[in-house]
């Protein structure tokens, strides 16, 4: 693996395809990064098995280790958010800063309830994004009620409910507008609920109440989002059976809808034995629109497993796309137009306009420094002779044996 993570593309041929491929799948990122702010926070023990070994998990590992003055997020989204919420209960001063691509995600909703509760943030370049330096505060005068709105980021939400239960009040929280992918909100709250900690959400208001001695053993789940790569492996070809193990049915991740989705693309799940065995039916498709507003990180693979079969939908829910590693929309456009396919902007939503020329033989393409779209854009290879892809070592921010498990279904990496 570590060539390929040291190169500048990975070239993809070939070989021979097996008819069974037993896949193993990372630690889910999302779980492991909510548990080591709460780890951290705890008077008590809490022990984590299983822990993401992603770029990003790393590195808040060691941002919460360290507990030094100026904090380095690089290009982690989550980690600068939850880190901001973080460093506001550590009560010191801290700057926290990121990489040009960070510097530009929007991060105002979140700073902006943590202002309301009482915390000193202020802003160092622009307002409402990083670089950001904190300042401590009297705690005896902290707020517990604060409102935000839900539409731009659940990330923003799930900060604030992981440092609520280190609130001397804990915290009422009013969600206005529209809720952005309330599965990953729904994820922190059952967390907070399994280590002890009393929260409820009715309507627009969650409500959680102070809880500072968190304990217990816990192992994080294999990442549902990681497992739709593999789908859209399957589902572009029909003879190959794939076992994905350490994925339960009953998952905690909004993202196990991933199984109800390809379903409608011909892809069958079965679970069993700690895992779920999946493969191609063969059966025809009716399929004519999909909401990705709470499963937005299944976008990218379901998106291009469309333009290689060639299926017209109606894409909804997606405008999250656009503030992540990369504008997502836009690399999508860009490189779905090497598959003879348009991914058109109609008020709000997007079409999918497949052509009808073939999958060509060669591709090169574009991974916008986004590990997700390196994933999603992998399984051309299937229906194809060459895939180049650039950026390889994008995939370690959240699968970092992506290409090694590649490898298995008979791809060869060069």
């Amino acid at each position: 693996m570590q060539e390929y993570l040291k190169a500048s593309s990975i070239c993809l041929t070939k070989g021979t395809t097996p008819s069974h491929v037993n896949v193993n799948l990372p630690a889910s990122k999302s779980i492991s990064n909510r548990l080591l702010i709460l780890r951290s926070l705890s008077k008590k023990k809490l022990d984590i098995r299983n822990i993401s070994l992603a770029n990003d998990s790393i590195l808040l590992q060691d941002i919460l280790l360290k507990n030094e003055g100026e904090i380095n997020v690089q290009d982690a989204g989550t980690t600068a958010r939850f880190s901001l919420a973080w460093a506001c209960i550590e009560n010191t001063s801290r700057k926290i800063s990121g990489n040009q691509r960070l510097s530009e995600r929007p991060m105002l909703e979140l700073i902006t309830a943590l202002r309301q509760l009482g915390f000193n943030i202020k802003c160092l370049e622009k307002e409402g994004f990083f670089p950001v330096k904190i300042s401590p505060i009297n705690f005896s005068e902290l707020q517990n009620k604060v409102t935000i709105s839900a539409s731009r980021s659940s990330q923003f939400i799930s900060a604030l409910c992981l440092i609520a239960p280190f609130l001397p009040q804990g915290l009422f929280i009013t969600l206005e507008g529209d809720v952005s992918s309330k599965p990953y909100i729904e994820m922190t709250l059952s967390l907070l609920k399994e280590l002890g900690v009393s929260c409820f959400w009715n309507g627009n208001i969650i409500e959680i109440n102070p809880n500072v001695n968190l304990a217990g053993n816990i192992e994080v789940e294999a990442d549902w989002s990681a497992a739709a790569f593999w789908y859209e492996a399957v589902s572009v070809n029909p003879d190959i059976t794939v076992f994905l193990s350490g994925l339960k049915k009953e998952s905690i991740q909004g993202d196990c809808e991933v199984v109800e989705l390809y379903s409608k693309v011909s892809v069958n799940s079965v679970f069993k034995n700690n895992g779920v065995e999946i493969w191609n039916n063969n059966q025809q498709i009716c399929l004519t629109k999909v909401n990705f507003s709470n499963t937005p990180d299944l976008a990218q693979a379901f998106i291009v497993t469309c333009a290689l079969k060639r299926i017209p939908i109606i894409i909804a829910g997606i405008h999250t796309l656009k503030n992540k590693e990369t504008d997502r929309i836009k690399a999508l456009q860009n490189e779905l137009e090497h598959l003879d396919t348009k991914l058109a902007e109609q008020g709000n939503e997007y079409h999918l306009r497949c052509g009808i020329a073939p999958i060509k033989e060669e591709f090169n393409f574009k991974s916008y420094s986004d590990h997700r779209m390196a994933m999603a854009l992998a399984p051309v290879i299937f229906l194809s002779k060459k895939v180049v892809i650039n950026d390889p070592k994008v995939v370690t921010k959240s699968y970092p044996n992506f290409w090694d498990e590649l490898e298995k279904f008979g791809i060869l990496n060069s």
